[in-house]
Formats: structure tokens, C-alpha cells, sequence
């Protein structure tokens, strides 16, 4: 859970008066909505106090008293006696003792969209803590639409012994989790000299209490995020220090070793360049939460730098990305000046990134906005939660035929997200691998559906595996970009199977029953509550999917050796042959069995062949005239 942090904008509502601030929104660290999320949503902390002219420190937040009914924090907003209440003791070291009286909160639920009634007094008093177990807070912000947005990741409680390298245990020894790219202890400072820019959207992270090992080296650390990069560290004294990489898949157990030397010490100079070699005057190097600029000669210098195995040296030039030096530590030795060896180039493996949005239809997405996760310049889990929050480092706007164009990006994979002119509706996230160039998101509308699994004859298939799959970008040549697989519960005693957000068109649904078999079916035309009927035989079930811009009357299903099978549809009353309504072309979806290994397929348009079309065991989709 988040720490309630004061509004210095704010003057404190009374206390018995709490007013509706509007709405809430609860999302994952991949920007998706948590629903049903429990949340205890805290009220504030009356403060008694007497009188006496002293400084108050609460919430952070230094305070003076102005006369006998107010007092005023330094920011500048005032808090007036009869709301906001303190009892102060006035030694000569002018410390204030203040009485915390929290005032009783309530549960809330989410909802689909992963939103909440936001209820808090005007100064901005938050307490929103998750209530599920395996679920944490671990950041609040605001969209650019004023939203209130909380990121929430699993997490679990981890444990285990911090020892020497000899094996001993060490009581008393600190430890924590901790982000991976910046200490979490100064996180505002070092977010905002990483970005270059103030951190005006994230308005609060979560930073991990340290705990102290009992007498056996036994610590114990709850609610560790496990959806984003961290690491336990643990600290005896000065010069002993350990530290490893948390991972999803955790066991119970998760031990330290704590190595008795010093980190290497080095300086470290170079020279940094533009991508024609020109010197990049004014550049950004940074290693941990140091940064320097480059002078006009493009030299720079970081002194005293504390150098370990995964050190990550970046530099940038705003607004045109920059590049990451990995393993530095490998090449160094301690005091080591390597002004003449380290030699940066700025524009390494930086591309540009163009494409077009199209909706399910093919037709282009004209205004739709596109935000890239991965910030041009280089990363912390600040930048990504700053993006899910609805900073969004990258937005751009499609022009009126769709096309996009992005650049300064690394070569590295990045995920894109397209959302719709207003900003609130996510039209369609993508997965884009570094080596491509031109990509085409496809947009599709989402809405929640459900569907009933049945067999043949009509019985629901429960306890069975469903999974959604839908394409979201292609490349130039029509190859799949991105396929997103997103698992769903398995169905339910009445066979039925809920899609939170269901892609009306491009994606299909996959089930696998409980022997294993396994079925299709495309959401293309899907009607909402409908029927789907499971169809298997250990042999492959296909689907006709007849192209737009193919008129037929009838298809026949032929065998190898072009005679119309004597048996093979198990939809439309088992019949050979199957029409298709005019005015519905490409309606008539068929479900069937290949006996055989081979088979033909053959639209018909009055008698005359309009397509053949071979298929195997192995295929799965014939979309008509398309193969």
C-alpha cells in the first residue's frame, strides 16, 4: 500500500464532511484494468494539538502555527484548528510529539474497467491499500485527463537467511527490495535527473520498509512485487553488501550471501560522440542516479563511481534517445581513468519506426493516438509506471490516412498502445520486435462477452482450457508482428466461458477440453451468450472463412480424388453441401471433419467452380479464394 502524502494546493475539508472527488482506477503493470480488486479505501488522520509556537512536522510536511485557530505548512496551505487537530509538546529542541486518530475508512470494489468511487477529504488525504492477498499498490498518479490511477502488481511474501560466504548466519542485518534501476530512497531525485524533466505524473511509489534478520539470519519481507524488475538487498555493515535479482517464479526459500569487499571505485571519463562523430555538446551520461553533461568537446568525467557486476552506463541527448553500455565492470580496474577507451556513440542502434492503424475492416484510423511504453531515452521502472499512469513518455497522433512515424527509438523490442481520441479507451496494445521497420496495428473493438461451450449434442463441456487469440500487427508483407494469447478461467459447470475484453473481429477462441482435445472458433460475426459448438475426433477441425470479396452459392467438400465425400459436416444438418445467403456473404461458417489426410474444398457460383482449395490434417483455417 501507497503512503498518504499531502496536497500542498489544498486546504483540509472538516472533519465530519466528506465529499465525493470523483473517480479511481486500479490498473496492472501491462495498463490493463484490475477488476474485482478489493480495496480498504482509508480515511485521514486527525491531529490534536495545544498551543505554543513550534514547528510541526507531519506527513512530511513542515508546519507553523499563525495564531491560537491556524496553522500553515510551508508549501502554503493552511489547516485550521477545528479540522485538523495536534497536541504538540514544546521542549528546547522545538519537536513536536502529534496524536494520529484515523478516522475510519471503507471497502470499495473495482469494477470491469478496473474503476472505483473515489471518496477523500479536499487535501488530498489518500489511503488506498489493496485488500486481496498477492496483490499490491505500488504506484498513484494522475492520467492526463485528471484520472486518479493506482498500479497495482501481484506480489508475495518472501523469506529466507542472509549468511557470510563462510556460510554463517548474520542477525541484525538489513533487508529490502528494491527497484532495480534507482534507489528507491531518493526516488523523486533521481527519477527527475534520469528523465531529464520534472515528475510531475507519478506522484508516489512504493518503497520497501527494511527488516531487520532475528539471531538466526532469518528475515521475512511481505507484499514484494513480483510483475516488475526488483531486487532483495541486504546490508551488515559498510563494506558488506549482497543483492539478487527477484524473479516470478519464487521458491520459499530465497537465501543472501553477503560478500565482505568493497565495490570497485573507479573514475570514469570518455568522450561521447554524435552518430557522424561530430562531439554531442550538452549530452546526458548517467551510471546509477550520477548524471553529468558532456561539455562542448563531448568530454565528461564521473568521479568515484562504485562499480559492480551489472553496471549500466546511458547517455542521451533529449529528445533523440541515446544508447546503454552493459557490463561495464568487466573492462575496469579499481582507480582506473579510461579517458581515452570509452568512447560513446549516441545515435547506436537507434531506428525509426513507421506504420499505419486500421480498424477490423481494414479501413484507416484517422486522430487515434499511439503511446510507446519505452521511453526514447534511457529507462527506469519510473519511466513505464509514468506510462501506465497516463504520462505516457512517447504520444503521437495519426494523420487522416492513419500512418504514424516515431523516431529515436533503441533497437530493441517495444510495446505500443493505441488508444482512441479521447485517450481513455485502449484500442489495441502491440508487442513490436526491434528489427522492424513498418508495422500495421489493427484496432478492434472490445466489449465484454461470454460464450457456452456445447458438444454436438448440445451437452456443456465444463473444466475446459480457454485461451484468446487475436493478431494485432503485421509486418509490410503481411506477416504476424504480434499475437497476444491471453488465458482465460476454464468454463464453468454450464460450459460457459466470460471474456473481459472480447476483440469483436480479429481474434478467435481456442478450447482445449479436459482429454486434451482441442477446437477453434473466431469471434468474426460471434453473436454475444451464443453457442459454441465443440467439434473434435483427433482429427483437425477447419473452418470455412470465404474471402469478402468472393460471391458463391454452395461449397462441396470433396475428397482427394475429387469425389464429393459421402459424409463430413458435423453443422447445418449434416448435408454435403452448404449455402450461403446472398445478402450474407461469407456468413456461413462450417464446422467439419477430414477423414482422411487430404481434402478438397470448392465453391460453386451456378454450378461453376469458383475456388478449389486443397487442405491436410494439419491445416486449420481456409479462407476461400486466399489459398
Amino acid at each position: 500500500s501507497l503512503a498518504s502524502t499531502t496536497d500542498p494546493g489544498r486546504r483540509s475539508a472538516p472533519r465530519a464532511s466528506i465529499t465525493n472527488s470523483g473517480i479511481g482506477q486500479v490498473l496492472d503493470t501491462r495498463g490493463r484494468p484490475v477488476a474485482n480488486l478489493t480495496l480498504l479505501h482509508e480515511g485521514p488522520h486527525a491531529v490534536r494539538w495545544l498551543s505554543g509556537e513550534v514547528d510541526w512536522v507531519g506527513n512530511d510536511v513542515l508546519a507553523r502555527r499563525l495564531d491560537d485557530r491556524t496553522i500553515e505548512t510551508l508549501q502554503g496551505n493552511k489547516v485550521f484548528a477545528n479540522e485538523f487537530f495536534a497536541e504538540f509538546e514544546h521542549p528546547a529542541e522545538w519537536r513536536a510529539t502529534i496524536l494520529h486518530e484515523p478516522i475510519p475508512g471503507r471497502v470499495v470494489v473495482t469494477d470491469a474497467n478496473g474503476t472505483f468511487p473515489l471518496t477523500a477529504p479536499r487535501h488530498d488525504g489518500l489511503g488506498i491499500r489493496s485488500l486481496r492477498q498477492g496483490m499490491t499498490l505500488i504506484a498513484r498518479g494522475v492520467t492526463e485527463s485528471g484520472v486518479r490511477t493506482w498500479i497495482a502488481s501481484r506480489s508475495t511474501d518472501v523469506q529466507g537467511h542472509v549468511r557470510s560466504e563462510a556460510g554463517t548466519p548474520l542477525p541484525g542485518c538489513s533487508v529490502r527490495w528494491r527497484y532495480d534501476d534507482f534507489d528507491p530512497h531518493d526516488l523523486r531525485r533521481n527519477a527527475a535527473a534520469i528523465s531529464g524533466r520534472r515528475l510531475d505524473r507519478v506522484d508516489d511509489a512504493a518503497i520497501s520498509p527494511e527488516v531487520r534478520c532475528d539471531e538466526r539470519g532469518f528475515y521475512r519481507l511481505h507484499d514484494v512485487p513480483v510483475d516488475i524488475r526488483v531486487s532483495i538487498d541486504a546490508r551488515g555493515n559498510s563494506i558488506e553488501f549482497g543483492s539478487r535479482r527477484l524473479h516470478a517464479r519464487l521458491a520459499s526459500k530465497f537465501d543472501l550471501v553477503l560478500r565482505s569487499a568493497r565495490p570497485t571505485i573507479v573514475t570514469l571519463a570518455g568522450l561521447v560522440r554524435r552518430d557522424d562523430g561530430s562531439p554531442a555538446s550538452g549530452a546526458s551520461m548517467a551510471i546509477g542516479d550520477r548524471v553529468v553533461q558532456a561539455d562542448a568537446l563531448g568530454k565528461f568525467r564521473i568521479d568515484d563511481v562504485p562499480v559492480g557486476e551489472d553496471t549500466t552506463l546511458s547517455g542521451w541527448i533529449t529528445g533523440q534517445g541515446g544508447v546503454h553500455i552493459v557490463g561495464l565492470a568487466r573492462s575496469l580496474k579499481a582507480g582506473s581513468l579510461i579517458a581515452s577507451s570509452l568512447v560513446v556513440s549516441l545515435q547506436q542502434r537507434v531506428h525509426r519506426l513507421s506504420g499505419v492503424v486500421v480498424d477490423a475492416h481494414g479501413l484507416p484510423q484517422g486522430g487515434a493516438r499511439i503511446a510507446l511504453d519505452n521511453p526514447t531515452h534511457p529507462g527506469t521502472s519510473l519511466d513505464s509506471l509514468e506510462a501506465l499512469v497516463g504520462g505516457r513518455s512517447s504520444v503521437i497522433e495519426t494523420g487522416p490516412d492513419g500512418k504514424f512515424d516515431m523516431t529515436g527509438l533503441f533497437d530493441r523490442s517495444y510495446r505500443l498502445r493505441v488508444w482512441d481520441e479521447s485517450g481513455r479507451a485502449c484500442l489495441v496494445s502491440a508487442s513490436i520486435p526491434p528489427h522492424e521497420r513498418f508495422v500495421t496495428l489493427k484496432c478492434d473493438r472490445q466489449s465484454p462477452r461470454r460464450f457456452r461451450i456445447v458438444s454436438p449434442k448440445g451437452k456443456p463441456i465444463a473444466g475446459a482450457r480457454a485461451t484468446l487469440v487475436f493478431r494485432t500487427a503485421v509486418d509490410q508483407s503481411g506477416r504476424d508482428v504480434n499475437v497476444e494469447h491471453v488465458k482465460l478461467r476454464n468454463t464453468n459447470a454450464d460450459g460457459v466461458v466470460v471474456v473481459d475484453r472480447c476483440p469483436e473481429r480479429l481474434g478467435r477462441l481456442i478450447i482445449v477440453d479436459r482429454e486434451g482435445r482441442r477446437g477453434e472458433f473466431p469471434l468474426a460475426g460471434a453473436r454475444r451468450g451464443q453457442s459454441i459448438e465443440f467439434v473434435h475426433n483427433g482429427a483437425s477441425h477447419v473452418q470455412v472463412l470465404p474471402h469478402y470479396d468472393v460471391d458463391y452459392d454452395t461449397a462441396e467438400f470433396r475428397s482427394s480424388s475429387d469425389k464429393t465425400l459421402p459424409f463430413g459436416l458435423l453443422a447445418n444438418n449434416a448435408t454435403r453441401r452448404v449455402t450461403a445467403a446472398p445478402r450474407h456473404k461469407g456468413a456461413g461458417d462450417v464446422w467439419l471433419q477430414i477423414p482422411n489426410d487430404a481434402m478438397t474444398i470448392v465453391l460453386l457460383r451456378r454450378r461453376t467452380v469458383v475456388s478449389r482449395s486443397t487442405i491436410h490434417r494439419r491445416d486449420t483455417i481456409v479462407r476461400g479464394r486466399s489459398q
